[in-house]
């Protein structure tokens, strides 16, 4: 837990350093996307001291019309239907740009999520809920991998977690999408962005 607070802190250093969001030259441009941040080497350095086994940071564009962020964790169930386990408040987006930083080792463990939304930066910290056993499993990750247009109201997949008896067939984040071809893992988890 100590090694989440310590990054929590030394991502917030590392958004303010860089100037607290996404690529300035976008701001002349009215697309609005989420892709994955493009760290400077201090920004890298910083994140190296206290790295977890997964981390992954998201810069994203807005225009006037999105007021809001809500991050979303699924699991998937058996079924083949996403149960929602954990989610935020809406974060204000101030300045139409910012930043979306993961970090975690296991999806259903202990997580942090921060955004970094203008004028505001906001750490949370999710407890994980202890219910699996991966004792034997294989695990695949996935990651948001190409900038995506942001539609108000529509979930964009951020990461995808699998655990399998076998090699997962993963292909990208956006498999979130089609649950069914999911639906033959042990676990299956999903963190989501919701614009509004």
């Amino acid at each position: 837990m100590k090694k989440y607070k310590l990054f929590a802190a030394l991502l917030a250093v590392a958004l303010i350093a860089s100037g607290c969001g996404a690529d300035k030259q976008a701001k002349t441009d009215n697309e609005m996307y989420i892709e994955q941040a493009q760290l400077t080497d201090e920004e890298s350095n910083l994140l190296s001291m206290v790295k977890a086994d997964r981390d992954k940071t998201f810069d994203f564009r807005t225009d006037e019309t999105v007021k809001s962020v809500k991050i979303n964790i699924y699991e998937l169930k058996s079924d083949g239907n996403w149960r929602q386990k954990n989610s935020s408040e809406g974060y204000t987006i101030y300045d139409n740009s910012g930043r979306i930083a993961l970090v975690y080792d296991s999806l259903s463990g202990e997580k942090d999520i921060s955004i970094d939304t203008g004028d505001s930066m906001t750490s949370v910290h999710y407890q994980g809920d202890g219910e699996n056993s991966f004792d034997g499993l294989v695990l695949s990750d996935a990651f948001l991998s190409e900038k995506t247009v942001i539609e108000c109201e529509k979930e964009i997949p951020l990461a995808l977690q699998i655990y399998s008896y076998g090699n997962a067939d993963v292909y990208g984040a956006e498999q979130f999408y089609s649950p069914d071809e999911l639906k033959q893992y042990e676990h299956v988890y999903a963190v989501t962005a919701v614009f509004s």
